[in-house]
């Protein structure tokens, strides 16, 4: 196998890049206003950065425009703990749990993460002098390169996880001596080019259309056991193209893109010469030893991959670069995996129809957090080594919650928003501590929809089954039964007062029976377009399964309905609150009691 590449082609060097940067605004700026004959030093708002130009002047006479530089710039910077302590349930099954603190007896996980990528280049602004706003179309092209480091390992029990030494990118086997069976590291490098052209002022920059071009190289290392390690490249092309609307501090961007993941895993072993010099051949982008030793015991190859992704999202962002951002983003996303795995030769094509509602709020001014409310819906074909087939489905709803600096008071917030989006209380209420902070928390609810679940909703759709109206309009009747709304679902949808609510109430209930039922009726339809799909047309029927679970979200009506109404094969649902203090919360609803359930350890993606 030819020698690959581990760094994508970057035209230039980020640490180049960071410094142009730095020195390039105040001597743009200051060289502008030193110039009595140039124009005002102008500040263009884009997609990913800023844009800033200054005039010179002999151009004027021969060319419509002003040179400037176009600079973009992104940083990532993160450190999560999360104690693994499993939380020990007192209460019975009627009572409300309370969350457990400081708890130091399994140990913990440390994840860090420091990436950054950069880029300066020339850029240009057409001059539009009858402007009275100044408002003026630019171009720019700006080559970006960057770097990203993931560690994720294990801290034992009574050790400080802020002393432990740093992990570093294995070039040599010997690195590995130091990690913990089960300690992981990710290294990414990007390089490639951003376009960017559209209307601007000093202030704005009304519309913009973007093309992003992007190589990214990423190295997945875990310790799987005290001689073997897993090694996986991925080789990953990206391609978007966005349309942006929006000013200074808000911006609105619909974007289409598409990405081509190539990847390949090998396990290595590090107790045979053989199984060194391959690895550490492999981690400089040289496969050539992984390939001669695979299947002789030093080396074994364990998948490769291909997965091709398209998508349509829409993302509305608020606030100043690198200070502070708030963003909302939803859309679908539809991709394609095929795998090959080697250690028994077989085959698999898996499809991926993705339905995404998240929020980010992050920046140096800022608490970082993250929200989740996603639906995934998942069709695979997989052919044996003997020829024969299997295939499948399966859904999964995922909310998720993540804060770098929780208070008590915000996972209340964030725990009473789960509980209004699904109705499922007292089963997710959970007790917190008063204290000043819980340091970094992660927090999940799943409702996974097996075959047979899933398999169950299509046949009551298709039979006509009213169980869907009949159980929905039965489960808004009970909740404004006494007239009141105790779980606070109304304020929020109505905007009313508590002092005026109980007047809305009736109101409140006419609102959701209306958007229930119109729910109803795209799930059933969603329902009946995947009954005729899952057979023979598996991309298809992912999208259409996304597109049921965007309905499935609407409100909590619709979700308690679904839960119900699979009876033969109820959805399996689990739940998770952990982090830096709390000591892991996990338990299966549904069942008689709450208990402890012992997750399988997920690979860092």
């Amino acid at each position: 196998m030819k020698k690959m590449s581990r760094k994508p082609v970057a035209y230039i060097p980020i640490t180049t890049m960071l410094v142009m940067g730095c020195i390039a605004m105040p001597l743009l700026s200051q060289a502008n206003s030193s110039n009595p004959n140039a124009n005002s030093f102008h500040q263009y708002r884009g997609t990913s950065g800023y844009a800033y130009h200054f005039d010179i002047p002999f151009y004027e006479q021969t060319y419509p425009f002003d040179f400037g530089a176009a600079v973009f710039l992104g940083a990532d910077n993160q450190k999560r703990i999360v104690n693994l302590t499993p939380h020990s349930f007192k209460a019975t099954s009627n009572d409300i749990e309370t969350l457990s603190l400081d708890e130091d007896q399994v140990g913990y996980r440390l994840i860090k993460t420091f990436g950054i990528e950069a880029g300066i280049a020339p850029a240009a602004v057409f001059s539009v002098l009858s402007s009275p706003l100044s408002f003026n179309p630019y171009a720019g092209v700006v080559p970006i390169a960057g770097k990203k480091l993931t560690t994720n390992r294990f801290v034992p029990a009574g050790t400080n996880p802020d002393r432990m030494p740093k992990m570093r990118i294995p070039e040599k086997a010997a690195d590995l001596e130091s990690w913990l069976v089960g300690d992981q590291l990710q290294y990414e490098t990007v390089g490639g080019v951003l376009f960017a052209g559209g209307i601007g002022s000093s202030s704005t920059a009304v519309a913009e259309v973007r093309y992003l071009a992007l190589g990214r190289w990423a190295y997945y290392v875990e310790k799987t056991e005290e001689n073997r390690v897993y090694l996986k490249i991925t080789n990953r092309m990206i391609q978007s193209l966005s349309e942006k609307i929006g000013a200074l501090t808000a911006v609105i961007d619909n974007s289409n893109f598409g990405s081509t993941d190539d990847r390949f895993s090998f396990s290595f072993r590090t107790d045979t010469p053989e199984g060194i010099a391959a690895f550490e051949d492999a981690m400089t982008g040289n496969l050539f030893l992984a390939d001669e030793f695979d299947g002789k015991g030093p080396v074994e190859r364990v998948a490769s991959s291909r997965d091709k992704t398209r998508g349509r999202l829409t993302t509305l962002s608020i606030g100043f670069p690198f200070a502070a951002y708030l963003g909302k983003t939803t859309g679908t996303i539809h991709t394609v995996s095929d795998i090959l795995y080697h250690q028994n030769n077989s085959e698999s094509k898996v499809n991926y129809g993705i339905y995404l509602n998240e929020k980010v709020i992050r920046g140096a001014l800022l608490i970082g957090r993250r929200s989740a409310n996603d639906f995934y819906g998942t069709h695979y074909v997989t052919r044996e080594a003997d020829g024969s087939i299997k295939n499948g489905h399966w859904g999964q709803y995922v909310w998720a919650y993540e804060n770098s600096k929780t208070s008590p008071k915000r996972l209340r917030h964030e725990i009473g928003q789960l509980i209004k989006q699904t109705g499922f209380n007292p089963e997710l209420a959970v007790r917190i501590p008063e204290t000043k902070t819980l340091g970094y928390t992660h927090s999940i609810f799943r409702m996974m929809f097996s075959q047979e679940s899933t398999d169950e909703l299509i046949e009551l759709a298709v039979t006509g089954s009213r169980a869907f109206e009949e159980v929905s309009s039965e489960l808004i009747a009970n909740y404004f039964a006494d007239a009141t709304d105790k779980d606070d679902i109304c304020r929020a949808s109505l905007n009313t007062e508590t002092n005026e609510m109980e007047k809305d109430i009736p109101y409140c209930k006419k609102q959701f029976t209306k958007a229930t039922a119109k729910a109803i009726l795209k799930i059933r339809s969603h329902l009946l377009e995947m009954s005729k799909l899952k057979e023979n047309k598996p991309a298809t029927f992912v999208k259409a399964f996304a597109q049921f679970g965007k309905s499935f979200l609407t409100n909590r009506f619709t979700v308690q309905t679904i839960a119900r109404i699979a009876t033969k094969h109820p959805i399996d649902m689990l739940y998770r609150i952990e982090g830096e203090r709390i000591s892991r919360y996990e338990k299966r609803l549904g069942t008689a009691n709450a208990t402890g359930l012992s997750f399988a350890h997920e690979r860092l993606q």
